[in-house]
């Protein structure tokens, strides 16, 4: 693995974030839709009574659910209604910025092409819960806070459970989709993170000791 200073690492990723965003944005609509899926069997499992489906549209997410409409404040629904039940559209992009965060960190590392891109794909895997964390807590944000007292009473939530619906959600608007890539990043080049920071790669292989 060659020689990389920590400014011209930084320089590479600054030069390659530009075309992992605009790469993410063309393929957004393929890459959500594992966490579009992953979503909605989490709101089966745990919501099965509140959540009907999530449905992928584009770039676009909306969430049907089986609250009727009329339990909603007018001006707070967050949508509309659909034969009587309250839905409404979320935008999961403002999660998936981690997508091309890792891929440029994996741009800027020495190595081989396919390398890089194994290693992220690995990591694109391991960022599919990040997302969905991100957008079942905005959904039960939108339904405990914006739609008024009854659709949160109707689901059951209490002073200390809606403290930390709130609190999920800032973590995944905030910290993981920033956080988490990196750190997945730094786990999978572990020898580049020693070469980066001044210090001998630690040589595993046996070698024989002289007495």
């Amino acid at each position: 693995m060659p020689e990389v200073s920590a400014k011209a690492f930084l320089g590479k990723i600054l030069l390659w974030l530009p075309l992992s965003f605009a790469t993410w944005y063309i393929l957004a609509s393929l890459l959500l839709w594992p966490v579009t899926l992953l979503v909605g069997v989490v709101f089966s499992l745990f919501y099965p009574g509140v959540i009907e489906n999530v449905e992928q549209h584009g770039t676009l997410l909306d969430v049907n659910t089986r609250l009727s409409a009329d339990q909603a404040h007018r001006a707070q629904q967050p949508s509309g209604q659909q034969g009587g039940q309250l839905y409404f559209t979320l935008n999961p992009l403002k999660f998936g910025y981690c997508l091309p965060l890792l891929l440029a960190l994996q741009l800027a590392t020495p190595g081989k092409l396919v390398r890089k891109l194994g290693l992220f794909a690995i990591g694109a895997v391991i960022l599919v819960p990040v997302q969905a964390w991100g957008i079942y807590f905005e959904t039960l944000v939108t339904l405990v806070f914006k739609t008024g007292p009854m659709i949160a009473q109707s689901m059951g939530t209490t002073a200390l459970s809606r403290e930390g619906i709130a609190l999920a959600y800032q973590l995944g608007v905030l910290i993981l989709p920033s956080v988490t890539p990196v750190l997945i990043w730094a786990i999978l080049n572990q020898d580049f993170m020693v070469k980066l920071a001044g210090r001998p790669v630690e040589n595993h292989a046996s070698t024989d000791q002289s007495s």
